[in-house]
């Protein structure tokens, strides 16, 4: 299972799409009780469900792991969480499932990338996708509440600034590193 982490606008969903165009990757897709972006469709972007619908969810246990971020529930079920893909991710999200793993051994072991980008350069991007400036302004603000880069530098398997590189070199980069990651476990 590959996990990307990041910022707002530092490329997750733009690399996650050349990874499975490119290279196969199944998308892992998670539950969210935010609103869709004008480019975003249910069932393939997320699950887009209710607050009631995500917490029958929680009481009938069917996620792996479940947090809330700016205010929406997000999380991962069970079902999608076993495939060997994909997913994006928040902090609170990959602490979870990195504790899940040192307590449950049939969980699929995990890569994470965390994705980084400057502040400028995040902001561009959102322009440029369509976000308005004080969704912009809000966004940058709540990933620095959300978002501890130095701890995720450490905690994560690899970090990758998304300015100096194209979307498919990225990609590849990714690709390469999660199997060779693959091989060493096998190896060990």
């Amino acid at each position: 299972m590959i996990i990307l982490l990041g910022e707002s606008g530092v490329g997750k969903s733009v690399i996650r799409q050349a990874l499975c165009k490119n290279y196969g990757y199944d998308k892992v897709i998670s539950c969210t009780t935010r609103l869709p972006r004008s480019n975003e469709t249910n069932g393939k972007d997320y699950y887009f469900i209710t607050k009631e619908d995500f917490t029958t969810k929680i009481h009938n246990q069917e996620f792996i792991e479940h947090s809330i971020y700016k205010n929406e529930f997000y999380g991962v079920l069970k079902s999608e969480f076993n495939k060997k893909g994909i997913i994006i991710m928040e902090p609170l999200g990959f602490y979870k499932i990195k504790q899940l793993l040192k307590t449950d051994k049939k969980v699929e072991e995990i890569t994470s990338f965390l994705l980084i980008a400057t502040e400028q350069e995040r902001g561009k991007r959102m322009l440029k996708r369509g976000d308005g400036l004080l969704t912009i302004s809000n966004k940058i603000t709540e990933d620095k509440k959300h978002f501890n880069i130095a701890k995720l530098i450490e905690e994560t398997n690899f970090t990758l600034n998304t300015e100096k590189y194209s979307v498919n070199e990225l990609a590849y980069f990714i690709h390469l590193l999660y199997n060779n990651q693959k091989t060493v476990r096998k190896g060990e």
